[in-house]
């Protein structure tokens, strides 16, 4: 069974991102997700970030990025992490922070219009800026999580 081909500006966003994973030795997938265009790489040598995904909307042309963190904060932990998460995405002029209480992860999320010429610059440019707060904030969030892990081991 084949799928229906993809909007204009999903199958120029999927090129685009199949370019610069290669360029970036990403081991990337993609798939259709109602209707969403859906890019993933693990990215499992990295200390600072243990996957990427990207989403395109089927109805509007935009690309969200979210760079996931490794490890997790055990729920002992949680308003620890939750303070952490906070304080580094105060008054942030980009990007965004997501930490899942139910599931103790944490993610940065960033979007770029998927329209125009300049669309793999854009997605280079977004790709950077997302992985410079990633590598920002991952060295305090696996402090947070590591005391966690030690917490929850001696107790």
């Amino acid at each position: 069974m084949n799928s229906p081909p993809l909007p204009r500006h999903q199958a120029d966003a999927l090129a685009v991102l199949q370019d610069l994973a290669a360029q970036r030795g990403w081991q990337g997938e993609s798939l259709v997700v109602d209707g969403a265009l859906v890019f993933q790489a693990p990215l499992p040598r990295d200390p600072d970030v243990s996957g990427a995904f990207f989403v395109v909307d089927a109805h509007e042309p935009n690309i969200r990025l979210y760079l996931t963190l490794p490890l997790k904060a055990p729920p002992a932990q949680i308003a620890a992490a939750s303070e952490y998460v906070i304080r580094c995405g105060y008054a942030r002029p980009f990007g965004a922070l997501e930490l899942d209480l139910d599931q103790g992860t944490l993610r940065v999320r960033m979007d770029v219009d998927a329209a125009g010429d300049a669309l793999a610059p854009s997605v280079a440019r977004l790709i950077d800026r997302a992985t410079a707060l990633a590598r920002e904030v991952s060295p305090g969030w696996r402090a947070v999580v590591r005391e966690g892990v030690i917490l929850v081991s001696q107790g």
